[in-house]
């Protein structure tokens, strides 16, 4: 039954990913920045990853005693770093206009959670 649970979550997830990147299909909801803003179809694709991001949160919240060991550790440190950066660089270049350089803070945070699931999730 897990598995299937956690087949679905990646499935509805992917989905979302796919529909956000293809190319937008009709007129901006509202702006966000000059060159910024989502349509009806980035919409219903980050709701899905949304959806999806939210259970596998919960899931690994209810595991998260297995991440004690690296509490004051430097890692998580460097990762609560990393992760600020990548935020920042997803914030900055939508608001204002930085082209591209919000897949670079977005992979930055990937990377930074990537680990943080494995251990909790495995």
């Amino acid at each position: 039954m897990q598995k299937i649970r956690n087949l679905l979550l990646f499935i509805i997830l992917v989905t979302g990913f796919v529909i956000v990147a293809l190319p937008d299909s009709g007129p901006r909801l509202f702006s966000i920045s000059t060159n910024h803003g989502p349509s009806l179809q980035d919409v219903i694709g980050l709701l899905l990853i949304q959806v999806s991001y939210i259970f596998i949160v919960a899931m690994a919240w209810k595991k998260r005693e297995k991440l004690r060991i690296y509490q004051n550790s430097s890692i998580v440190k460097l990762g609560l770093f990393l992760f600020g950066l990548g935020f920042g660089l997803v914030i900055a270049s939508v608001c204002n206009d930085y082209q591209y350089w919000w897949i670079y803070g977005a992979l930055i945070m990937l990377i930074v959670q990537i680990p943080i699931f494995y251990v909790t999730l495995k």
